[in-house]
């Protein structure tokens, strides 16, 4: 029997705002009641392969450090090869440590560039321990490992990366 394969995604976002410490009141947030800082957020299911054996959906994860001077597309990078997803997914996570060990913690953003290589003002950031999901259908030059590029604000940031495609 033919299934979908299928992923489902949720983020949501709270506008808040900090007060300090106020004599024996400790610091701490207060959620905005602005209609407009209300229901933030999204969430996604899609298919990945339709009508498709679970089995027919590959997953491969990458690990990478990457440091200021690097430009290269993730297939670039050292132990990872150019992966199609032109049929799956492309998930990336600034881990907020500078290796593998997660010892070290990094406050430095992760810059990162879909399509060409990191310019002036060509790219977006993931913040420590923020990621992103990218999802088909893609653009002819998104629909492979190679047309992402990563760079760190400064620094080695450890990278997760996982790649969904049809086998």
């Amino acid at each position: 029997m033919a299934t979908d394969t299928r992923m489902k995604i949720a983020n949501s976002a709270t506008i808040y705002f900090r007060t300090a410490k106020d004599g024996d009141i400790p610091q701490h947030d207060i959620s905005s009641d602005d209609a407009n800082h209300s229901g933030l957020g999204s969430s996604v299911d899609f298919v990945l392969k339709a009508g498709d054996a679970d089995s027919n959906q590959v997953t491969a994860t990458h690990h990478a450090v990457v440091d200021a001077s690097e430009t290269a597309a993730i297939s670039g990078l050292t132990g990872n090869s150019a992966d199609a997803i032109e049929e799956g997914f492309i998930f990336i996570k600034n881990s907020g440590y500078t290796s593998s060990a997660k010892t070290t913690t990094t406050d430095k953003y992760l810059k990162v560039a879909v399509g060409s290589a990191i310019s002036n003002t060509a790219w977006f950031t993931l913040q420590p321990q923020e990621s992103i999901v990218f999802h088909s259908p893609f653009g002819e030059i998104a629909d492979d490992t190679g047309g992402y590029f990563l760079q760190s604000q400064s620094g080695d940031i450890y990278v997760e990366i996982i790649t969904g495609n049809d086998a």
